[in-house]
Parts: structure tokens; C-alpha cells; sequence
């Protein structure tokens, strides 16, 4: 096993100790809040200003997006659960 697998088993061993749903929502609302921010960036670095922001617009954004991004973190819990599996030969 390579350095970078143990430390993936390493660090997938205590990850995996939370319900994956927890991993899921974390995972969505990190994604989704940088890619929000990088949103607001990218908007002021094209037009030079920022635009009022309809609130309930920008609330339902964000949620659709924790949404979206939890269903592809459960989705990365399952493929680095296999990887783990099979690394550490509990495959069988």
C-alpha cells in the first residue's frame, strides 16, 4: 500500500465512525457555500459591482444547492466506502 492509500485508510477509518449522513450534509453545505461565494466573486470581477439580492432568490439557491451537493457527498461516502473496503481486503 502506497503512503497516500494509509493515509487514506487512516483518515477514511475515522470518518466513516458518523452516520453518512452527517458526511453528506457537511460535505453539501461546504460545496455549496464556496461555490456561492465564488458566485458573489465572480459577479463583482465581471461587472464591477454587486446586485441587490432578492432574499427569498438567494435562500432557495443555497438550499437547492445543500441539496444537490448532499445527494454527491452520499454519493462519495459509498465510492470511498468501497475504496476502503477494498485497500484494507474486508471485500470479500
Amino acid at each position: 500500500m502506497t503512503p497516500g492509500e494509509q493515509r487514506f485508510v487512516r483518515r477514511w477509518n475515522q470518518t466513516r465512525q458518523k452516520p453518512i449522513w452527517w458526511y453528506a450534509l457537511r460535505f453539501g453545505v461546504v460545496v455549496a457555500l464556496v461555490l456561492t461565494a465564488l458566485t458573489f466573486v465572480l459577479d463583482y470581477a465581471i461587472d464591477g459591482y454587486f446586485e441587490p439580492i432578492n432574499v427569498t432568490q438567494f435562500v432557495s439557491r443555497i438550499l437547492t444547492r445543500v441539496l444537490i451537493f448532499s445527494l454527491g457527498g452520499a454519493f462519495n461516502w459509498f465510492m470511498n466506502e468501497r475504496r476502503y473496503q477494498k485497500l484494507t481486503g474486508l471485500d470479500s
